[in-house]
Formats: structure tokens, C-alpha cells, sequence
């Protein structure tokens, strides 16, 4: 009911005090309404609109006064980001997202005694939020709609119906925080092209015969390239890393490696990586180092310099090898 009574203030927005009347509400229902909305400082209602006393109106002139309003900026922007709930839900931060849910978990835990209006606002408050984190469809929205005072009024008041609304509101603050954790985890490993893993593993490797220092900052640069869209980059580290490790397999270049080396027990598909990463990022990777300037030039994406299964392939085999 809130947001209908701002929306329709919005749409009619001219600066001016808007009649609304017309609205679906009843008069005493409307005003307390309205009172609630100037209280959060989101509308101001004409100073002539008639009041509420003991459920009766009251008016500075007489029973058929018209009830009239504006919306203010900040009833504007609340309006405005309603409309946010149809923009995919990852595009509000985490850290928004758990405000929202603490502001109303707070709110809750500050309240001294029931008080109907008070409930009654907060409620519908509560589900527009929601609509917003949590988008229009999430189940919350129904448990938090079950807590109306006309449900909790008819159903004799319990003691503890507001640890009950505050059980369900930690619950969506549970699901936000682990949702977007792990969000955040597929977007870190997205923009991951070497594994730490695999990382961690060339940095506890200890051989005589080779020093693996200048691999694993290949590879620390590359995952940085990576990160940062700068694909002229990765495109030229994998060709210099496939030149680098021959000397590992006891061959003189990487042609070699892939025509001649055998990977116990996996020759096959070892060989099947190393000939894609020979024939394709090698081209690729020389053709960002050596290309001239052009009439039109054409930017490399991140799926064209995608070799990440068969460098991965070649790591775990150097790892093999030099244990």
C-alpha cells in the first residue's frame, strides 16, 4: 500500500500538492498511511488535509476535504530503486545487500512493545526490501507477509512472534551472505588462468637440475594479465612459457616436445594438449608480438586466448616429472 501511494505520487509528480482521493483506500486508512510515509520523510502531506482522532477525521474545514500530498526526493529515489529488483541480482553489492537485512534486523530488536501501525509499516517495508535483494519472486516474501498485524491480532499474540520474524530475517541474511560468497568465489576463479593450486605446487617442487623461479612469475603475470583483460599479454606469456620448458622434457624446443615426448601412462591426451597449444596460442601468441599496423585492428577477448586446460596440462606434467 505504501509503494501504490507513492508511485501514484511520483507518476503524477508536478510539484504541487496531489489530490488522492480517487485512491482505492479508505480516508482514515489513506491518512495513516500517509503520516507514516511523512514520518520517514518520503512525502509531506498539505497542511489542511484532515487528520485522524480517535478514528474519526477531523479537517480545518469540514468532513469532505480533500487529502493531498507530494512525494519528496528521497520517496522518489526509494521508487527508483524499486525498479532495480528487475536487474539481476548479482549487480547489487554484497555488502548493500546485508545492510538492507541488518537495517531491518536492527529495527526489530529495538522495539519495546507491539504497535499496530508500527508493525504494519515495517512489514510492508520489509517485503519491498526484499524485492529488492532478494528479487520479486523469493520465498521470504511470503514469510515476512504472514507477520501482518491482522494475522497476529486474529491468531491471539505470542509472546515471541518477533524472535520469530527476526528467525526469518537471519535466515535471508544467511542466504545473501553465503550466495554471494559464492559468486564471488566463480568470479575469482573465472579470472584465474593458472590454479593457485598448481602454483603452489611449482613452488614446492625442489630439483637440482632446474630452477623453477622464473616459471612461477610467468605464471604469477599471466593469472595479473588475466585479471586485467590485458589479452595482448596473456597471449604472449603462454607462447614464452612453452618456450621456456623444453629443456624440463630433455628437449631442444616445444615442436619437439609434442612430437617426441611421451607422458607415462597418458600419452595420448598429453600429446593431444601439447599439439593445441603448439599450432593454436603459439600462432596467436606470434601474431600479437610480430603483427603491423593495420587500417582496422580487431582486440582479442578472453575466449581467444582460452589455453588454460593445456598449459594446466603441461604444469601438472612438469610437477610430475621433477617430483
Amino acid at each position: 500500500m505504501y509503494t501504490e501511494i507513492l508511485k501514484y505520487l511520483k507518476d503524477n509528480d508536478n510539484g504541487q500538492f496531489i489530490e488522492l482521493n480517487e485512491l482505492p483506500i479508505s480516508s482514515d486508512n489513506l491518512l495513516d498511511k500517509l503520516q507514516e510515509l511523512q514520518k520517514a520523510g518520503r512525502v509531506k502531506i498539505e497542511p489542511t488535509a484532515p487528520r485522524v482522532v480517535d478514528g474519526q477525521i477531523i479537517s480545518a474545514h469540514d468532513r469532505s476535504a480533500k487529502i493531498r500530498a507530494k512525494i519528496l526526493l528521497s520517496g522518489c529515489e526509494y521508487i527508483d530503486s524499486l525498479k532495480l529488483t528487475q536487474t539481476p541480482i548479482m549487480k547489487i553489492s554484497k555488502d548493500k545487500k546485508l545492510k538492507y537485512v541488518s537495517d531491518l534486523i536492527l529495527e526489530v530488536r529495538t522495539w519495546t512493545i507491539f504497535e499496530r501501525s508500527k508493525v504494519e509499516n515495517f512489514i510492508e517495508r520489509a517485503k519491498d526490501a526484499i524485492r529488492y535483494i532478494d528479487g520479486s519472486s523469493s520465498l521470504f516474501i511470503s514469510q515476512i507477509d504472514i507477520f501482518n498485524t491482522a494475522n497476529l491480532i486474529n491468531k491471539v499474540m505470542v509472546e515471541d512472534w518477533d524472535e520469530r520474524l527476526l528467525t526469518v530475517l537471519e535466515k535471508l541474511k544467511n542466504k545473501i551472505d553465503f550466495e554471494e560468497s559464492e559468486i564471488e568465489n566463480l568470479k575469482q576463479d573465472i579470472a584465474i588462468y593458472v590454479s593457485q593450486t598448481r602454483v603452489d605446487e611449482l613452488k614446492n617442487v625442489q630439483n637440482d637440475n632446474f630452477d623453477l623461479i622464473k616459471l612461477i612469475q610467468l605464471c604469477k603475470e599471466l593469472n595479473d594479465a588475466y585479471r586485467l583483460e590485458n589479452y595482448y599479454t596473456v597471449g604472449i606469456i603462454v607462447r614464452t612459457i612453452i618456450n621456456h620448458v623444453p629443456p624440463i622434457f630433455s628437449k631442444d624446443n616445444f615442436a619437439s616436445v609434442v612430437s617426441q615426448y611421451k607422458s607415462e601412462g597418458n600419452s595420448v591426451s598429453f600429446k593431444g594438449n601439447m599439439e593445441h597449444l603448439e599450432n593454436t596460442s603459439r600462432k596467436i601468441g606470434d601474431s600479437f608480438a610480430h603483427s603491423i599496423t593495420r587500417k582496422k585492428e580487431n582486440l582479442p577477448n578472453a575466449v581467444q586466448v582460452d589455453f588454460r586446460q593445456g598449459l594446466d596440462v603441461l604444469l601438472g606434467e612438469i610437477i610430475r616429472i621433477l617430483k
